[in-house]
């Protein structure tokens, strides 16, 4: 193998966990049947890091520049083009220094005082095409875009001195040069020895990597498996070994775990080309192992509840590439994902096969049909009206006034179909009743702010909100101004996407976006918004630009719903619905249980599991 594609043991690797302008990060598909990767894809999606890669990221930077001029009228012809896309940043960037050197004096002197070299740079910049291009350049490496996941993802370099390693810490090979080899070991036996970046936490139900041997004999002197967090971590001998670490050789075939005198035979021996797979099992406490794609068997069990490190040691002329499953493109050659369901699937029949009976019993409380007036127990054949109650609650709270009274029809019809007459069930009517959907003012109001969204007519919603909520748009600024960008995103719409003749559209839209832009110049988070939004102008098909995601539908109901939040909130009314709290309590439980070790929980996740349809 050529020594030319590893590096030093220097730490210049780039962690695939960590994203920033570099690119997306993937989790793992068999992490998200997990509460564990439930909670990381809640966080990855909050954070604004995943929305573009390296590309993606640069090129939104030469969209901004082309509307400026910059890249001229047919940006799109860069869009494949990275190596551009980067020399006109750069080219903008060494004249924004050129041009703060030659205003302030010497090099020296900008170098010695940024700030004010930025200042100075910003009131020289008299056009505003130059001060917007400045904006743009001197914005671009923003904190804010970075997202690191806890979880091992690639060996760590800082862990050991006996290898040498690829860019990306995945793919390593012992050091040519035994005397180079750490010598603090007294055994002639000196493994080169590491393990991972970061631990497994006991939280996370069930993780799995898999190495592959790509140099070495076909019986290689290959040991793999786990460390201990509290051990000291500097690996003299192969995992199991060393007290509190546990590994599986390939050299012997054997299992060992020192601090449990386990020596035995396990699997078969394994070599070069073979893939192997180590994972933890927070549900039965085990760690297994599979080979070429199938599994082995458990070769460890009763696991203590502690972190735990995968770890790796091998001999000399062996080279191995290691997926902890965050590199986009590489897949396990283990069917993990059906591995982890199969567990699941136990969990979701003793879920079924619970009643509210014998919830009660095991709880030892009562618990009440809070529908019902006389406080009596909940029963089995009371939970579809009572999920139904929470239905049409859910439908009023958003304004679907309309849907929840076709829905209530609905129910009375097959009510009467299948001569539903238990007491609970008169009871839960009652509360389902035609006259006590809300058809009050409040409701049909907001089921027209609905309507007017949905239909483009936002002056006729400004005007009907401060006629209905007069000091609504007042005390909720950021909604009025995300409802004016809308209009302007409107209008740029309907005159890009325009088949006749559109002049008379675009100058309609810029004179609006100018007097936005005018209205909101004091902040800049507004004006950076309002300046994507103008950005869609520049492109012959906007819908495939950078800024196309504006103009997709689902950013009306994200307003529509922020907007639907300050109604509910102005009258006095909770933010959320019924339904919208017991899936947050519900999600909340489960946080507890698997903070506590719970093992049934862990691997459940409420959205992907019974949410999504």
């Amino acid at each position: 193998m050529s020594s030319s594609i590893f590096e030093s043991t220097a730490d210049t690797s780039t962690d695939p966990s960590e994203t920033d302008s570099t690119g997306y990060l993937k989790i793992p598909s068999y992490l998200l049947e997990t509460s564990y990767g439930a909670k990381l894809q809640k966080e990855l999606l909050t954070s604004s890091s995943v929305l573009k890669s390296s590309l993606n990221y640069k090129q939104s930077y030469a969209d901004k520049l082309a509307t400026l001029g910059i890249l001229g009228k047919i940006p799109k012809m860069f869009a494949n083009d990275n190596e551009y896309t980067n020399d006109v940043i750069n080219i903008f960037q060494d004249r924004a220094i050129a041009s703060t050197s030659t205003s302030f004096g010497s090099n020296s002197s900008a170098t010695n005082n940024s700030n004010s070299g930025e200042d100075g740079l910003n009131n020289i910049l008299d056009r505003p095409r130059d001060k917007a291009i400045f904006e743009i350049l001197n914005n671009q490496n923003d904190s804010d875009r970075s997202f690191t996941i806890k979880l091992p993802t690639l060996w760590n370099i800082s862990g050991s001195s006996n290898f040498k390693y690829s860019k990306d810490n995945l793919l390593i090979t012992p050091k040519d040069d035994l005397s180079a080899r750490s010598t603090s070991s007294a055994s002639s036996n000196k493994p080169a020895t590491t393990w991972s970046n970061r631990e497994v936490p006991t939280t996370c139900a069930i993780y799995y990597y898999e190495i592959k041997i790509l140099e070495g004999l076909p019986v290689s002197d290959v040991t793999l498996g786990f460390l201990y967090e509290y051990f000291d971590k500097s690996l003299i001998h192969f995992p199991g070994e060393d007290s509190r670490s546990f590994g599986y050789s390939g050299k012997d075939a054997q299992k060992y775990c020192k601090s449990e005198g386990i020596s035995e035979p396990f699997g078969s021996k394994f070599g070069c080309n073979d893939v192997i797979g180590c994972g933890i099992n927070r549900y039965t406490n085990t760690i297994f192992y599979t080979r070429n794609g199938i599994f082995i068997g458990d070769a460890f069990t009763d696991i203590k509840p502690k972190p735990l490190y995968p770890c790796i040691g091998m001999g000399d002329f062996i080279s191995v590439k290691t997926n902890f499953g965050f590199t986009e493109g590489e897949n396990f050659m283990f069917d993990i994902d059906n591995y982890v369901k199969a567990f699941k699937i136990n969990i979701f029949k003793n879920i079924d096969n619970s009643t509210c009976s014998k919830l009660q019993n095991e709880s030892r409380k009562k618990i009440t049909n809070i529908h019902s007036k006389n406080k009596n127990k909940l029963r089995d054949d009371d939970i579809p009206d009572v999920l139904n109650s929470f239905i049409i609650s859910y439908f009023n709270h958003l304004g679907y006034a309309d849907t929840a009274k076709t829905f209530k029809k609905d129910l009375d019809t097959e009510s009467r179909m299948f001569m539903f007459d238990h007491d609970s069930t008169k009871e839960v009517k009652e509360d389902m009743d035609l006259d006590k959907i809300e058809e009050e003012s409040d409701s049909t109001n907001r089921q027209t702010v609905r309507k007017y969204i949905l239909d483009d007519r936002i002056d006729d919603l400004i005007e009907f909100l401060n006629l209905k909520y007069p000091k609504l748009l007042v005390e909720n600024s950021e909604i009025s101004f995300k409802l004016r960008s809308l209009k302007l995103i409107n209008m740029i719409s309907r005159a890009t996407l325009s088949e006749k003749d559109n002049s008379s559209l675009i100058m309609e839209a810029i004179k609006f976006g100018k007097e936005l832009q005018e209205t909101y110049k004091y902040n800049p988070k507004n004006i950076s918004y309002l300046n994507d939004i103008s950005s869609l102008l520049a492109f012959e098909n906007p819908l495939d630009s950078k800024f196309g995601y504006l103009l997709n539908p689902i950013e009306k109901l994200k307003i529509l719903d922020e907007l639907n939040k300050c109604i509910l909130k102005q009258l006095g009314k909770s933010e959320n619905s019924v339904l919208e709290n017991l899936i947050n309590q519900t999600n909340l439980v489960l946080d507890k249980l698997v903070d506590k070790g719970d093992e049934e929980a862990m691997l459940i996740n409420v959205d992907k599991d019974y949410l999504e349809l």
